[in-house]
């Protein structure tokens, strides 16, 4: 009891936090080439470009590499970024920052490169610190160089929000960090990226934006703004999921998801996230599965925990997603969500259960979620290691 209360006075200076720090946005540019003229206007000789290998073999880059050396930019390009970026990403590519003398840096892609392009920044704002001290909230307090945020999928929202997520490939750890600082500087949003994304993935970025909703929404450091941003982001996803599942090509379904995704990184960047994103996080450290699916699978079970003792909240998502009403019952509300989501995760064909789970796992597995997310997120309900660890058992049973 003296932990959780310890928890909340801790939840409390969150919801101030959330409440009177004047977070900025990031500026947004309007098209391709306006990147290199902020670029030169900012003074930036040297520009770190970090992607991924398939980004940059499809050819998505290369209308911004022609963009940059046409105004005579030097760019430095790192395309080895993991599906899960490690740390050993962010090495490779700080590396490569410091010995070209960069003083800026591009995250283009997904969640990913945007993340390990973030991470770069920290590591050159603090040499000496590994990634592993650095998880959790406001430990970094020095000035980053800025950072040029270009997603290429609508799920995320990292280039909006004050996180960034990278994998310790020889602990099977994630470390989430979280700094008012790591907010790009300059953000390019262009839909027409996520329509070349394969379906699966698609859904998979889709679940996370929803995640991303639900637990800003959900969460005691939630205000009339981040909740508000929560549901324009829950009734978008909803109202347009199927839609790119049915026809990825759907150009206005595209970028309402991508707004959607957008809309919820404003809000979780304030009101952060919860159990769901720990679990998640503890799975794809240990087995490197996709974080959307990971997100997706311990979703509803979360939820269904959540909906023993915060039933009228969770009938708010309900309503948000148009699949309730004011006159439903919470507690059917409730079931109509959790059901709805899992009728997601077999429609989309992402499935019920995480094959790569094993009981022999989940007692570390609940250990390492419940040390992120203990006190740091200010979930509405307080779980334990032996809670998250019934949570996982309950994921293994669908198998």
């Amino acid at each position: 009891m003296l932990k959780q209360l310890s928890y909340r006075v801790f939840h409390i200076n969150e919801l101030l936090f959330s409440t009177l720090y004047p977070l900025r946005k990031p500026i947004h540019i309007k098209s391709i080439d306006e990147i290199p003229q902020r670029i030169k206007a900012y003074g930036f000789d040297s520009v770190l470009f970090v992607t991924g290998p398939h980004i940059n073999k499809m050819g998505l880059t290369t209308p911004l590499k022609q963009a940059l050396e046409k105004e005579g930019i030097n760019y430095i390009l790192y395309d080895k970024t993991s599906s899960n970026p490690t740390t050993a990403n962010v090495n490779e590519a700080y590396e490569l920052y410091i010995r070209n003398q960069c003083d800026a840096i591009i995250g283009f892609g997904g969640g990913s490169p945007i993340d390990c392009a973030k991470a770069v920044g920290i590591r050159s704002a603090l040499p000496k610190a590994s990634l592993e001290m650095l998880q959790g909230a406001f430990l970094i307090k020095k000035k980053m160089p800025p950072i040029f945020a270009i997603p290429t999928t609508a799920g995320s929202g990292s280039e909006v929000s004050i996180a960034s997520v990278i994998t310790d490939e020889e602990k099977k750890k994630k470390y989430f960090i979280a700094d008012p600082c790591l907010v790009p500087r300059f953000v390019y949003i262009d839909p027409h990226y996520t329509l070349l994304q394969p379906k699966l993935s698609s859904m998979y970025c889709a679940m996370d934006a929803l995640s991303h909703a639900i637990e800003s929404d959900l969460s005691l450091a939630s205000t009339r703004g981040t909740r508000y941003n929560s549901k324009k982001a829950i009734r978008l996803i909803y109202g347009n999921i199927d839609k790119v599942y049915d026809d990825s090509t759907n150009y206005k379904a595209r970028r309402n998801l991508s707004i959607a995704s957008y809309s919820a990184g404003l809000a979780f960047t304030r009101a952060y996230v919860g159990y769901i994103h720990a679990l998640a996080h503890a799975l794809g450290g240990a087995y490197n599965i996709p974080h959307g699916k990971a997100i997706a699978v311990i979703m509803p079970h979360v939820l269904e925990y959540y909906s023993r003792y915060i039933p009228r909240r969770i009938k708010r998502i309900a309503i948000a997603a148009n699949i309730a009403d004011k006159t439903t019952p919470a507690d059917l509300a409730c079931r109509m969500l959790i059901d709805s989501l899992y009728d997601m995760l077999d429609r989309y064909e992402i499935g019920r259960y995480i094959e790569e789970l094993k009981v022999d796992d989940i007692k570390k597995l609940a250990h390492n979620a419940a040390q992120e997310a203990n006190p740091l997120y200010p979930v509405p309900v307080i779980m334990d290691q032996k809670q998250l660890e019934r949570i996982l058992i309950d994921v293994l049973l669908m198998s």
